[in-house]
């Protein structure tokens, strides 16, 4: 009827297009942006990496004031230490981010409340993992507590910078290899960061598109890429 009109008026050269506006009209539908779900990725990488140099200095701390060279002589093997510092750094992370998810839920954070909750733990509970074991290998190469402080700092910064300004980028480009996508999650901070990644896109998708959120049926998708950032961590670990 319109371009009926239009011919009428203008003649018969005149017409409205009317592709792309198949749902037109359509009713009012707000916008929800949530900053925690925007930002998240970034700021929560940060967040999540602060435990990375507290591990890293309390174990160049025992080797510089040479601890473990007194529990040796005090009858404490190298197996019991070990196992003994890993499972309080593993009891320190834990505890660290229930406190995490717990504050993040109750200030009402889409983040965590639509997202599955044991998802959320056996992604979190892996990297913790992985990033314990990170720091008792880096911790070899430090024998300096300050310097271990200052590299540790700087890394984690580093890291959520690179992470928010150029990794995620070349997730979101499809022309970039996909090949080099994995090689680059294989260093544990971009691992992190496209874990966070996939929630903040899935808690987003959500107040925007009406969708669930991610559940463990999700991860057999191809958009969602939770299930290869859980084996990539795996395979780090």
């Amino acid at each position: 009827v319109s371009n009926a009109y239009l011919q009428f008026l203008k003649g018969p050269g005149t017409k409205m297009i009317f592709e792309f506006v198949k749902e037109m009209p359509k009713p009012e539908t707000p916008i929800r942006l949530e900053i925690a779900s925007l930002l998240g990725a970034l700021f929560f990488t940060w967040v999540v990496l602060q435990l990375f140099p507290v591990i890293l200095t309390s174990l160049v701390y025992e080797k510089q004031q040479k601890l473990r060279i007194m529990m040796r002589m005090h009858g404490l093997g190298d197996g019991p230490y070990w196992i003994i510092s890993y499972g309080y750094f593993l009891a320190l992370s834990t505890i660290y981010m229930l406190c995490f998810v717990i504050f993040g839920s109750v200030l009402g954070f889409k983040f965590f409340t639509l997202n599955d909750y044991s998802i959320q733990f056996v992604f979190y509970f892996i990297y913790t993992n992985l990033q314990i074991s990170l720091a008792f290998l880096l911790a070899s190469f430090f024998s300096n507590v300050k310097t271990a402080t200052v590299t540790a700092y700087i890394g984690v910064f580093g890291t959520g910078l690179l992470a928010g300004f150029l990794f995620q980028f070349l997730v979101q480009d499809p022309s970039f290899s996909r090949g080099w996508i994995i090689c680059m999650e294989l260093y544990p901070g971009f691992a992190l960061y496209r874990g966070l990644y996939e929630f903040a896109q899935s808690a987003s998708s959500i107040g925007n598109y009406g969708t669930d959120g991610m559940r463990w049926k999700d991860l057999s998708g191809g958009a969602n890429g939770m299930k290869e950032e859980v084996e990539k961590i795996l395979y780090s670990s």
